[in-house]
């Protein structure tokens, strides 16, 4: 069987990698499996990832494409494919970035017919017709980051780090009123651009001597099967 995931970025790729290999036991593949496309209209950057079964799973950072573009082209291929060779599991991973999300989510939705209402944290069934006159059926569901506040994965990140440790809560609040209270006519000029704030000064206060680290590297160094929050924002894909 295969699955893919859409997601906003290089960074989320890596923590959702991390989870497929580190929870669900899958391991990297350097090639898509046979038959299948390389996806490149809905990203230059994809890995696969084997787990039990030959079940397959492609992970694609859309770079801020629009999601609903990356779904449709994914069913357009699907409608082409034969029956065994389409993605059956859908996952959408998106930044909560304000109140728009529900609605862009619902619309997708409504786009693939869905049996029920699409909404975040849920699995819901859709079906279609493809070239070959089959019946083909499948599921979709979407992953918020984070689920309880509007934010982006740098939010979720610094709220899995400051789950259980005090330390590390109190510095978070205070860059974030740092951040917020930042005058400037050239810096920190947009919303999204204060939530990356939140996130690189504060590994910048716990962590000086990585400063020149990457975010991404940072990411990949920490133990993130010890994180509650993180085992929590993931569990749906095991049912992939």
């Amino acid at each position: 069987m295969y699955g893919i995931i859409l997601c906003e970025g290089e960074t989320d790729a890596i923590l959702i990698s991390y989870y497929l290999h580190k929870t669900l036991t899958y391991s990297y593949v350097k090639k898509s499996p046979a038959n299948l496309p390389a996806l490149t209209k809905i990203s230059k950057s994809i890995n696969w990832y084997r787990g039990a079964r030959d079940n397959y799973i492609a992970i694609c950072p859309i770079g801020g494409a629009d999601f609903m573009k990356a779904v449709q082209e994914v069913i357009r291929y699907n409608k082409a494919a034969d029956e065994d060779d389409v993605f059956q599991k859908l996952v959408l991973v998106m930044d909560n970035d304000d109140e728009s999300v529900s609605a862009s989510i619902k619309k997708i939705g409504m786009a693939l017919s869905c049996n029920q209402e699409l909404s975040a944290g849920n699995w819901e069934s859709f079906a279609y017709d493809n070239a070959f006159g089959q019946h083909i059926s499948g599921e979709i569901a979407c992953i918020l980051q984070p689920n309880e506040e509007h934010g982006a994965l740098e939010t979720f990140v610094l709220q899995a780090l400051s789950q259980d440790d005090a330390e590390v809560e109190n510095a978070v609040s205070q860059v974030k009123e740092f951040v917020g209270g930042f005058q400037s006519k050239r810096y920190l000029l947009h919303r999204r651009d204060r939530v990356k704030a939140h996130l690189s000064v504060s590994l910048a206060v716990m962590c000086p001597s990585k400063t020149f680290t990457t975010i991404d590297e940072f990411l990949k160094g920490i133990e993130w099967k010890d994180y509650q929050l993180f085992q929590e924002q993931f569990k749906l894909f095991e049912n992939m």
